[in-house]
């Protein structure tokens, strides 16, 4: 029996205190969760926000932009609200988006768009029901989601997954060799990284597009964003402005967490599509159930989440900015504490958050919640990751070093 219900089995207040302490306040997890790219608590005015809204069961049903609808107690007005302060943030006058589960979701959602976008051009490569069949490029950097996201929609079969350079970058000689074999009437499908699960690897995306264009291809491809966390890091940060508004140019769709940089407390996603990809692939259909029209995975959205979300970017773009600003200055802080203490460590992108090194002793991950992958360790900067816990974090090590223990696992 969970030891955290009653005989009743049912969650009581005192149970759920007592599991919220002993699973996370007692142990500090609310400071030290610093491999993830998540900030474990909720600021006090945003929770105040949500708890206005606490006793109404909101539910965002169908397209956010179909102002219909049977179901009257929904935030949808907030959804668009949010859609629309990233449409002006990344300069894209024709968007259509919604806010969803998490980025997992929001790259299904742009796949989806993509997939049926390409079906509605002409090839000789199809599927059993007479369609364009097109080719889905993507790296083995991805996130997982990606290959997933391709089972589900039938891309299985006809994708490639690139080999990657040593700091997770796209191998560009492989992707160029590959587009070059893949007949002109042929449509594309390319997944870009911007900034990789372990390393913060951002696809140049510059040369991929160059690539495309001498491939011939430049018609027939469509470009969809995986840009969860470094999304909004590039958006202020990126060195040329102009070679990233390219980027947002030639896509058509990219997702951004919004339970990462924007610190929301529940799992969400913006997702970003155009409207002239998601139009021609999506076309919709009215359904009389809800009295509404949908184009969205999910249907039915957490209607909290656009207040949540509203409330972060209500502060405006240069609050933003200010936060990500901190947590870049914050990184370049970690970076100095582990050289000066003779640990090696790099970053693939910088301006980026993700610090990554070889794997250290299980008493320190586990402490600090690093996330591990073969043999390498990485803490990604978030705004809780402050010089007082990086301090923390450097006296672990220096005190276990002393201890004589390995260093390293």
């Amino acid at each position: 029996m969970n030891p955290y219900t009653n005989t009743a089995n049912k969650i009581s207040r005192e149970y759920l205190d007592q599991y919220l302490h002993h699973q996370f306040l007692d142990v500090g997890v609310d400071q030290r969760a610093m491999g993830y790219p998540v900030t474990p608590f909720a600021d006090e005015a945003r929770a105040d926000v949500a708890s206005v809204f606490s006793k109404l069961l909101l539910i965002n049903v169908g397209d956010p932009f179909d102002e219909s609808g049977h179901w009257k107690t929904h935030t949808k007005f907030f959804e668009r609200d949010v859609i629309k302060f990233f449409g002006e943030l990344f300069q894209i006058a024709d968007h259509w988006g919604y806010i969803a589960s998490g980025s997992t979701e929001g790259n299904l959602q742009g796949m989806y768009v993509g997939r049926n976008y390409l079906r509605t051009l002409s090839a000789p490569a199809t599927t059993t029901s007479g369609r364009p069949r097109p080719m889905f490029l993507f790296s083995k950097a991805s996130h997982y989601s990606i290959k997933k996201n391709a089972d589900i929609l039938s891309l299985d079969e006809d994708m490639v997954e690139l080999n990657v350079n040593d700091k997770d970058e796209m191998d560009l000689a492989q992707f160029e060799a590959i587009v070059n074999a893949i007949p002109l009437d042929r449509p594309i499908m390319v997944n870009l990284n911007i900034g990789t699960t372990m390393k913060g690897a951002v696809d140049d995306f510059d040369t991929i597009f160059t690539l495309i264009d001498k491939s011939g291809h430049k018609d027939n491809t469509y470009f969809h964003a995986d840009m969860a966390l470094y999304g909004l890091i590039l958006r202020f940060f990126h060195p040329d402005q102009s070679k990233f508004q390219n980027l947002i140019d030639r896509i058509g769709s990219f997702t951004i967490s919004g339970h990462k940089m924007l610190t929301v407390q529940m799992p969400c996603a913006i997702f970003m599509g155009k409207c002239h990809y998601v139009d021609k692939a999506l076309c919709g259909t009215r359904v009389s159930y809800i009295g509404s029209m949908d184009r969205t995975i999910s249907g039915s959205r957490n209607g909290m989440l656009p207040i949540l979300l509203l409330a972060k970017v209500a502060r405006g773009m240069d609050a933003l900015k200010k936060d990500i600003q901190l947590c870049l200055d914050n990184c370049d802080y970690l970076c100095e504490r582990m050289e000066s203490i003779g640990i090696e460590c790099h970053r693939s992108y910088n301006p980026g958050i993700i610090v990554y090194f070889s794997e250290l002793a299980d008493y320190i991950s586990d402490k600090h919640q690093l996330a591990c992958h073969d043999g390498m360790s990485h803490i990604v900067c978030m705004p809780h990751v402050n010089r007082s816990l990086i301090d923390e974090f450097i006296d672990d090590i220096l005190a276990h070093r002393a201890s004589g223990e390995e260093e390293k696992k």
